[in-house]
């Protein structure tokens, strides 16, 4: 078993893109955040990997600090690999995410090989869209997201990442990863009454399709079917300018968030977990 360190993203993906793509809806926030020039990028704490068992293809990894190690499935005999190769590198990981198999085998055998305690953070169902179902109509409208609204969008992607749970440690990434969705004209708005009420981003294309995430509706303007309007027109605006699948991540505690989804079209595809990993108190 071979494990094998990538230069980049891209790197990563020319060798192994092919074998993602055999299941592109499982794999989309990998090969999403590895062909994209910011997320994929080279730099002095990123890793790219590939297992490798001969010339078979039985895993793929990346891990972006301070984000979690984000794995494949894995092949029983690739998870102690894949420990020793980032022991060896010295990585201190704070979380690990994937399909739930792979990340309950990687999750016990770094528990065992670091000392740390794994503790199950989120349970995520994983969804795939080709067509929508429109939704009742709510009051507003679709809009991009420009640099005017800048210091909302940045408010609101920290406000997202304390609702899903997401690590202290991320909060401020994801404040600045705003700006670049207004750069790349990928985060919509639902409006109304000349007020943003509710966000979504489009993410990580891969080959056939786009992941939607990021989606937030402050309290005070929930439960008026803005989160389901905004959702349903982002992705059919997507699937209209070509893509054959928009793919979506849910909290599986938020029955509320599941359930709108479904009703516009998502339908199941599998179970993924995030799993943190903590300091054993004696």
């Amino acid at each position: 078993m071979r494990v094998i360190f990538h230069s980049d993203g891209p790197t990563l993906l020319r060798r192994a893109g092919a074998w993602l793509q055999e299941a592109e809806a499982e794999n989309c926030y990998l090969l999403g955040t590895c062909g994209s020039p910011t997320s994929g990028a080279s730099g002095p704490d990123r890793l790219f990997l590939t297992l490798e068992d001969g010339d078979a293809l039985v895993g793929a990894a990346m891990w972006a600090p301070p984000g979690p190690l984000v794995v494949t499935q894995l092949q029983e005999a690739a998870g102690p690999a894949l420990v020793e190769a980032l022991r060896a590198r010295g990585a201190a990981l704070t979380h690990v995410s994937g399909p739930v198999e792979a990340v309950e085998r990687f999750a016990a055998l770094w528990e065992a090989a670091s000392g740390s305690r794994a503790v199950v953070a989120m349970r995520q169902g994983l969804f795939q869209l080709a067509r929508v179902r429109p939704p009742r109509p709510a009051e507003g409208h679709l809009r991009s997201g420009g640099e005017g609204d800048l210091p909302l969008l940045a408010d609101w992607a920290e406000a997202f990442a304390i609702d899903a749970g997401l690590p202290a440690a991320q909060h401020a990434s994801i404040r600045r990863a705003s700006a670049q969705w207004v750069k790349d004209r990928s985060v919509a708005l639902w409006e109304a009454n000349d007020k943003p009420v509710s966000m979504a981003v489009a993410l990580g294309p891969t080959p056939r399709g786009i992941r939607v995430g990021f989606v937030y509706t402050p309290p005070a303007f929930r439960n008026r079917g803005f989160a389901s309007a905004c959702v349903a027109e982002l992705s059919q605006q997507l699937l209209d300018a070509g893509r054959r699948f928009c793919f979506l991540f849910t909290d599986l505690a938020n029955p509320t968030s599941n359930r709108i989804y479904q009703a516009i079209g998502y339908e199941w595809v599998g179970e993924s977990r995030l799993v943190r990993f903590e300091p054993r108190t004696s």
